[in-house]
C-alpha cells in the first residue's frame, strides 16, 4: 500500500491497488497532473515566426495537434532523408550507437533506430531537424518546460504492414497513452496514404471534463490497462471525431498523446518512414 501511494506522484500509467482506485486515486493523479502543469509557464512564445508561429502554439495548446506540411526547406529535407534512410544499414555497422528494436504489433512490424548524442556526428542533418527552433519551441510550448538534444526519445520509425492476420495490432485501437500531457513529433519521410497506416488523431480529447474523468475511473476500477481504450459510446457521448494524418513527405505532426488517437490499419507490405521524438517526464515536477 506504501508503494501504491508514493506512485501517486509519479508517471506511471496506473497504480496497481485496487483500494486505492476505488477511492478514486488515478482521478486524483489525473486532475493534480493538469494543476501542475497549469502553473508552468508556456515555453516558446518568443520563437521567431510571427502570427503564423502563434497559430501553431494555439493549435497544440487547443486541438493537441499540429499538421506542418512542408517543414524544412527541399535541399534540408533531401539531407535528412538521404541520412534518415542509411540509419538501418548504420546500426548493422555500429551497433553500439545506433540500437535496434524491433516491435510486433500483432501482424505490423515496427523497427527502431534509436537515436543518441553517440550518433550525431555521423548524422548532422538529422541533428540539425532536431535543433530546429521552431520543433523545439512547440514542443517546449505543449511541455511547458526545456528541452535539450537528450531529452526523451529520438528514433528512426520504419513501419511495416503485415499480412492479413487473425492478429490484431493494438495500436489500432482508439486509446489515450497516458494520463497526462505528453507529445510526440514525426518527420515523415515519404507520403502517407490510407494504405500506409496513418496516425489517427481526435482533437481537443486532451482537454478534461467531468464526463472524461468518469471514463477515467471506470477504467481504473475495471480493467485497469494504464493506456486507457476509447469505446464508440465514449466517442458519441463526447461529441469527437476522428482525424486521419494521411500526409505527404516533409510534413511535421506533433500531437499531444494524452488524447485520443490510434493507427488505421493499412495494407499488407506497405511502408511508413519517419523520425521520432517522444517526450514523457513525471507530470509533478515544477521543471
Amino acid at each position: 500500500m506504501v508503494r501504491s501511494v508514493i506512485r501517486l506522484f509519479s508517471a506511471d500509467k496506473s497504480i496497481s491497488s485496487s483500494l486505492l482506485n476505488r477511492c478514486g486515486a488515478q482521478v486524483f493523479r489525473t486532475v493534480m497532473a493538469r494543476a501542475v502543469y497549469r502553473m508552468r509557464p508556456v515555453l516558446g512564445k518568443g520563437t521567431p515566426g510571427g502570427a503564423d508561429w502563434q497559430a501553431r502554439i494555439g493549435d497544440l495548446l487547443g486541438d493537441g495537434l499540429v499538421i506542418w506540411p512542408d517543414f524544412l526547406s527541399a535541399d534540408a529535407f533531401g539531407e535528412v532523408h538521404r541520412e534518415a534512410m542509411s540509419l538501418e544499414a548504420a546500426a548493422c555497422q555500429f551497433p553500439d550507437d545506433l540500437p535496434q528494436n524491433a516491435l510486433h504489433h500483432g501482424p505490423n512490424r515496427l523497427q527502431l533506430v534509436v537515436l543518441s548524442d553517440k550518433c550525431w556526428h555521423r548524422f548532422p542533418a538529422i541533428r540539425d531537424f532536431y535543433e530546429d527552433p521552431r520543433l523545439v519551441g512547440l514542443m517546449q510550448a505543449g511541455e511547458r518546460r526545456p528541452l535539450g538534444l537528450s531529452t526523451g526519445h529520438r528514433a528512426f520509425e520504419h513501419l511495416v504492414q503485415g499480412p492479413e492476420s487473425e492478429l490484431t495490432d493494438p495500436e489500432t485501437h482508439l486509446h489515450s497513452d497516458i494520463f497526462f500531457h505528453t507529445h510526440k513529433a514525426w518527420l515523415y519521410l515519404e507520403d502517407v496514404g490510407l494504405e500506409h497506416g496513418p496516425l489517427v488523431a481526435v482533437k481537443r480529447s486532451h482537454l478534461l471534463s467531468a464526463s472524461q474523468l468518469g471514463y477515467v475511473y471506470a477504467e481504473s476500477c475495471g480493467t485497469n490497462q494504464g493506456s486507457r481504450r476509447i469505446t464508440l459510446e465514449e466517442m458519441r457521448r463526447l461529441g469527437f471525431e476522428e482525424t486521419v494524418l494521411a500526409v505527404p513527405k516533409n510534413t511535421l505532426v506533433i500531437a499531444n498523446t494524452c488524447g485520443y488517437h490510434r493507427r488505421l490499419r493499412g495494407q499488407p507490405g506497405k511502408e511508413r518512414f519517419a523520425i521520432h521524438w517522444s517526450l514523457r517526464a513525471n507530470p509533478f515536477r515544477m521543471f
